[in-house]
């Protein structure tokens, strides 16, 4: 359908935490089974990370130390923001088993648990929890109750 595409797509996330700027690319989303898989690039504004993001966008230009001039490239490419994301994040790292989970609350949308690393879905069975998983991103949800 075509909303399941829209959250399948290539995602640029401009993200702040602190003081700190992060550029991630995220590639299409493959579903296996009930995880989603997808290529992910992260780097902090002025890497050679973020470099390499512009560079798969097609953007010849190294990445800037500072965010308004990233953000003036970014435009001057075509691409502008959609949808702001605001969230509290809460990291628990589980390292024998090499998950991390996040404990997150979006605002205008509610709390989530979101599982990343090796058999995420392992860790539901282990403590007997039901599992709701949503495939749209947050910025998906909030894009569609904006409309």
């Amino acid at each position: 359908s075509a909303a399941s595409d829209v959250y399948k797509r290539q995602v640029l996330r401009v993200r702040k935490e602190g003081n700190t700027v992060k550029l991630t690319y995220k590639g299409p989303r493959v579903e296996v089974g009930p995880q989603k898989v997808r290529e992910e690039i992260e780097g902090i504004i002025g890497s050679g990370e973020c470099s390499k993001i512009l560079s798969k966008l097609g953007i010849d230009e190294e990445c800037p130390n500072d965010e308004d001039s990233l953000m003036r490239i970014l435009s001057r490419n075509g691409l502008s923001a959609r949808v702001l994301v605001k969230k509290e994040r809460t990291l628990i790292k589980l390292d024998r088993m090499n998950l991390r989970v996040f404990l997150d609350r979006v605002y205008g949308l509610g709390e989530f648990v979101e599982l990343e690393g090796d058999n995420p879905i392992d860790l539901v069975r282990h403590l007997g929890l039901t599992c709701k998983i949503v495939v749209p991103t947050y910025a998906h949800l909030i894009h569609v109750l904006q409309e």
